[in-house]
């Protein structure tokens, strides 16, 4: 478990002994702080890339902790602190009045798995994408081979006043903050693209980021009532940051039953229904509002009588082709319940966020397609397949060891078996 002084960090660790930090024998690293707050990790995971001349590096990811006493609490007083402030130009923080601080359970942050990318193909990772569970999506520069560049992706300098990318948030942000009560925690690695319609001579990264919001890692969690989204966002460049959801367009999800009508409990429902609003997608100043950096859907309400939503996304996203694959789940009501709950299968266009009418599991004659369908129980896993014909599937694993091959109709994509070979002489 690493504990910590009060930012959520990237670390780096060497497995060749070097980095610019050494304070465990044998090892080095090197730490890259995105936001200034109260972090912990419990079973951190690690992903391996290659960084520049070191060939062999673990980007290593802080996650929350499962049991609160193990945290230990920190307190940065800067322009990035984040509990409870309030705009005041006469304050000893600068931009801001620190009403009060009493770092609690809820304000527990940590950063996400990250997802690794390469951007000019040369072998060596350039970018570093991460969540962390205040709903912050972040992007680290590391493509320089001196790593003391190393950085948040933004255009200020120093480590004082990082911007993320994004912020996803259920209201507006303030002061490019999102309040404690409309977070949308992300807890997955996102799925990181290439943009599918700007040119790559525009910007530096020119990416899409896709990831799904929602926490599942306390008791308490599966009570959460909290609506959380589905966002494709635009990374336009280190000029381009505190994106928020008014600069997305919006799609929606309809559930419906197995004729296609229209339901408004989650209970009734067998699949669902995505919409087709068109995303243009333009470089203007974020901080005007304008959409042009992407889309968001926001998941269905459970139960729309009472407002309560308890869809989440709790594992990362596929892409295949031109689309997007991913799970949510919805926890069953009480600690007690025989059933975990229940998940659903989605399919979006990754550019637009359009539903992807490819599914036909729900359809009682298989003569309707949806954008999604329901699955008893929880979806712990999903991975693309590709058969001897060459169709695509998705293998959907659940948590009552239950694995199912679901035909997506899509075509398309590199063909299988043996592609090439050499001739030995």
């Amino acid at each position: 478990t690493v504990t910590g002084d009060g930012a959520a960090k990237l670390f780096i660790i060497y497995l060749d002994k070097r980095g610019a930090e050494s304070n465990v024998e044998g090892v080095g690293y090197d730490i890259i702080e995105a936001s200034n707050h109260t972090f912990t990790s419990h079973n951190p995971g690690s992903t391996v890339i290659s960084i520049n001349e070191h060939r062999y590096v673990q980007a290593v990811y802080t996650n929350d902790s499962l049991d609160p006493s193990e945290i230990i609490q920190g307190q940065v007083l800067d322009d990035d602190f984040r509990c409870e402030i309030t705009d005041d130009a006469n304050d000893n923080v600068s931009g801001y009045t620190l009403t009060s601080c009493n770092v609690s359970e809820t304000d527990i942050n940590g950063l996400s798995p990250p997802t690794v990318i390469d951007l000019n193909n040369d072998g060596t990772a350039d970018r570093v994408y991460a969540g962390d569970l205040h709903g912050n999506m972040w992007v680290f520069n590391i493509q320089s081979k001196n790593s003391s560049d190393w950085a948040v992706d933004d255009d200020v300098a120093g480590s004082s006043n990082n911007q993320p990318l994004f912020t996803a948030c259920r209201s507006s942000l303030v002061n490019n903050i999102c309040p404690d009560n409309a977070r949308q925690p992300i807890m997955i690695a996102p799925q990181v693209v290439s943009h599918p319609e700007r040119l790559v001579t525009l910007n530096t990264a020119n990416t899409l980021v896709l990831f799904g919001t929602g926490q599942y890692l306390t008791a308490d969690d599966q009570d959460d009532t909290s609506m959380q989204s589905i966002y494709g966002v635009w990374d336009a460049g280190s000029s381009k940051r505190y994106i928020s959801r008014s600069n997305l367009t919006e799609q929606t999800f309809t559930n419906v039953d197995a004729d296609g009508t229209a339901v408004t409990n989650v209970d009734e429902a067998v699949g669902r229904t995505g919409s087709s609003e068109a995303v243009n997608y333009s470089d203007v100043d974020p901080s005007t509002g304008a959409e042009g950096y992407g889309w968001y859907i926001d998941l269905p309400a459970t139960l729309a009588e009472n407002n309560e939503f308890k869809e989440r996304t709790i594992i990362s996203p596929l892409v295949i082709e031109k689309y997007l694959i991913f799970a949510t789940f919805i926890p069953a009501d009480g600690h007690c319940s025989a059933s975990s709950g229940s998940s659903f299968l989605n399919a979006v266009f990754v550019d637009s966020g359009e539903g992807a009418d490819i599914f036909d599991e729900a359809s009682t004659d298989g003569s309707i397609k949806f954008s999604g369908f329901k699955v008893d129980g929880a979806i712990v896993g999903t991975q693309h397949l590709k058969d001897d014909d060459g169709k695509n599937k998705v293998a959907v694993s659940t948590d009552a060891n239950e694995n199912l091959i679901i035909d997506t109709n899509i075509s398309g994509g590199l063909p299988s078996g043996r592609q090439s070979w050499s001739i030995l002489r």
